[in-house]
């Protein structure tokens, strides 16, 4: 009697694994295929956060990009995020990325000044990036003045034209635009850098990752939302 009881509780233990086992898959399957349809599974609060009061912009730039990154070329942890970012943007070359440069102080500011100096030069994207592995190698500079006269010599021979440049970095109308990112810094409630803005309003909630590679997989759900 003790054998056949054992036997028959063999025989349900193996029906109970093999019906987990289906569950398991069939619970899978319905994941893959909820990422086909382009269904995010994020939750906001939970994976992400929406800005509620962003106020619209009138630059096209902005307006259309799919990812607006708030960032400082002097900033450690942008010019690690630079290269993944580029790397992310050459997979998905449809997708429109926007710069701003934040306005933290002077310093920042000069930055920020060459930012949208060189948006109107030859070669901008090459020079944008070019600039975060340049900054990296920055340091033992007496004061700005010093640190601008390096800068101009690495731009220069990635064939900037640095005179224009320069007249360029005071004009007025570079004035307004340091103006208009401090306004957009304060809007989207920037504290730090780099901030990566999916879709013109939402943000990935870093406590919620996993994995590294969990960042870019939250963001592309995010834009198919």
């Amino acid at each position: 009697m003790k054998k056949f009881i054992s036997v028959v509780w063999v025989g349900l233990l193996a029906l109970l694994l093999s019906a987990c086992g289906e569950e398991k898959a069939e619970n899978t399957l319905v994941e893959e295929n909820v990422q086909l349809m382009g269904v995010s599974q994020l939750k906001e609060g939970e994976h992400y956060f929406k800005y509620k009061n962003i106020v619209k912009t009138s630059d096209t730039n902005l307006a259309d990009a799919d990812l607006i990154e708030f960032f400082s070329y002097a900033c450690g942890h942008c010019q690690s995020f630079a290269p993944e970012l580029q790397a992310w943007h050459n997979e998905n070359p449809k997708k429109e990325v926007a710069y701003v440069p934040v306005v933290w102080n002077q310093q920042t500011a000069v930055y920020a000044r060459l930012f949208y100096a060189l948006e109107q030069q030859p070669g901008f994207d090459k020079n944008h990036h070019d600039l975060f592995v340049f900054f990296k190698g920055l340091g033992g500079e007496k004061n700005l003045a010093e640190q601008l006269d390096k800068i101009y010599a690495f731009l220069d021979g990635n064939g900037v034209d640095t005179e224009k440049l320069k007249a360029t970095l005071e004009s007025k109308e570079l004035e307004e635009k340091l103006k208009y990112s401090v306004e957009l810094a304060k809007n989207y409630e920037i504290r730090g850098t780099p901030t990566l803005v999916v879709a013109g309003s939402m943000v990935v909630n870093d406590k919620a990752l996993k994995s590294h590679d969990d960042f870019w997989r939250y963001v592309d759900e995010l834009l198919t939302l």
